[in-house]
């Protein structure tokens, strides 16, 4: 079953000479490092990101940013 996320990149080009763009996320309403539940799941998020997509460029709005 594709989710989202998979069928974004088998619509990405390949082939020789086709450069692949680098998938981009953007992860919003994140609040504070500051919680354990929060910084847990974002941990988690971010690690299964990078196995997903190891080239990915990913972005977060937080309400407190500078508690990350």
């Amino acid at each position: 079953m594709d989710t989202p996320c998979s069928t974004l990149t088998s619509l990405a080009p390949d082939g020789p000479g086709i450069p692949q763009r680098a998938t981009r996320v953007l992860i919003v309403n994140v609040h504070s490092a500051l919680n354990p539940g929060d910084d847990a799941i974002m941990a988690v998020t971010l690690q299964k990101l990078a196995l997903v997509y190891p080239n990915c460029h990913v972005t977060v709005a937080a309400r407190d940013p500078d508690s990350w």
